[in-house]
């Protein structure tokens, strides 16, 4: 009875880490695939000279574009993360609350160069491709780098990885700002 117990409290914890784990991703992924084909969308199905022919002005379209982008991702994040404790069947834990929140800088990586590549190579699928590779590579750099620099170790446990996400973002925002530069 016991180990059936046992199995039962692992399974469910099992179970809410991999709906937390779900609920986390989504967002990321969206934030990829709007990022991706922000433009290279309008380039793909040829309506970009449509978009440039409305009497507005192309940063009007951009604000437009990254608005419904980052509302979009916002209320995703918060719809899964309440629907994973949901099914989940258990409560708030406060470290997931941080979690959660990290998990937006690396959803930011995502649209930054998604959108790069989207405004370069006027492909999505080439866009959502280099810029997944690109965001990890930089990511996983980046982070490598800085943990070897400042704090000289050559391995670094997984709780550091969250002291890196300041420099991951400002990166990121440095990119957007490119971003719009070329858009």
């Amino acid at each position: 009875a016991i180990s059936v117990c046992r199995f039962d409290l692992l399974s469910r914890q099992t179970s809410h880490d991999l709906l937390f784990g779900i609920a986390l991703a989504f967002p990321c992924l969206y934030a990829l695939g709007c990022g991706g084909t922000m433009f290279a969308g309008e380039h793909e199905t040829d309506t970009y000279q449509t978009l440039r022919a409305l009497p507005l002005k192309s940063s009007q379209i951009l604000a437009g574009k990254l608005t419904t982008t980052v509302v979009a991702l916002m209320l995703m994040t918060v719809t899964l993360w309440i629907s994973s404790i949901l099914f989940a069947r258990r409560g708030v834990i406060i470290p997931e609350i941080s979690v959660c929140m990290s998990y937006l800088v690396p959803a930011l990586e995502l649209l930054a160069w998604g959108m790069f590549f989207s405004l370069k190579l006027q492909r999505p699928l080439g866009a959502v491709v280099l810029g997944c590779l690109t965001a990890a590579l930089i990511g996983f750099f980046l982070l490598n780098i800085l943990w070897q620099a400042f704090f000289a170790s050559s391995h670094f446990p997984t709780d550091e990885y969250v002291a890196v996400l300041p420099w991951r973002a400002v990166l990121a925002l440095f990119v957007l700002a490119v971003d719009v530069w070329l858009a």
